[in-house]
């Protein structure tokens, strides 16, 4: 059984730590 993990981002907006975290998330995510 496969598993998708979808990531939410909340916030787009200039300056936001959101957009970043939601990249190493999916990075980390790929790798395990």
């Amino acid at each position: 059984m496969k598993h998708q993990l979808s990531i939410i981002i909340g916030s787009t907006r200039p300056g936001r730590a959101g957009p970043i975290f939601a990249e190493w998330l999916e990075g980390f995510a790929r790798e395990h």
